[in-house]
């Protein structure tokens, strides 16, 4: 029963780290949106770019 619960517990943990990275990648994706549309880049770029909607980067 411990071990069951040791290994469910290491899954839930790399699960939480994978969360947290994923949410950490969009937020870098944002920020470098934010920034090439600051300059004035054009959409298309953006989007190839960041690999974001061209909705997200025009809600920037």
């Amino acid at each position: 029963m411990f071990e069951e619960l040791a290994k469910r517990y290491k899954h839930e943990r790399w699960e939480v780290r994978r969360l947290g990275r994923e949410k950490g990648r969009a937020g870098e994706k944002l920020e470098i949106a934010r920034k090439l549309k600051a300059r004035g880049r054009p959409l298309a770029e953006i989007v190839e770019d960041t690999g974001l909607t061209p909705e997200a980067i025009e809600k920037l």
